[in-house]
């Protein structure tokens, strides 16, 4: 199953250049409206999909945070037990330390990739809001009177999508 990102990517991309070469051949706003609604429901589904990354990283880092504070108590502990001279239990309680650092560390690494990727999600969804609102602008020129709207500023909305598309796929990678 493809991730939101790749469907936005594709939507941005493939419909963008196939729907505007369409409204260039029939001038026709419809088509810009249909690929305006598109977007709003990738942006949608975009959104929600971030809500649920900075959910998840708000879990990793309150995990993260638990077992690296249980794995200092514990240390503290060992340290306790070697003044009171009590080797056998500092060293069985060391192994439990050992293994709270190796999930904190587990943690500390999804946190961090998730934080990135919120970032990177955080990006994609700025630039759609922009973008719909250009969109916006220009389907609202288009319905007033087609004529007033420039071949030029569709092909130029064109050229924005072929960039955008190569933007998302660096975005992507």
């Amino acid at each position: 199953m493809p991730s939101i990102s790749q469907v936005c990517e594709t939507l941005l991309s493939t419909n963008m250049v196939e729907l505007i070469d369409q409204a260039l051949e029939i001038q026709s706003a419809k088509i810009i409206d249909e690929y305006l609604r598109r977007l709003k429901r990738c942006l949608e589904t975009l959104e929600e999909s971030t809500e649920t990354v900075a959910g998840s990283i708000k879990t990793l880092k309150r995990k993260y945070d638990e077992y690296s504070k249980h794995a200092d108590t514990l240390d503290r502990d060992i340290d306790a037990q070697i003044l009171h001279a009590k080797e056998e239990l500092a060293s069985s309680t060391f192994y439990s330390v050992d293994t709270r650092i190796e999930l904190a560390q587990e943690y500390y690494e999804q946190w961090q990739a998730q934080e990135e990727k919120y970032q990177q999600m955080q990006v994609i969804v700025t630039h759609l809001e922009q973008r719909i609102v250009y969109i916006r602008q220009l389907s609202e020129k288009m319905a007033k009177d087609f004529a007033s709207c420039e071949i030029p500023d569709i092909i130029e909305l064109h050229r924005q999508a072929e960039i955008e598309q190569a933007t998302y796929s660096s975005y992507l990678d």
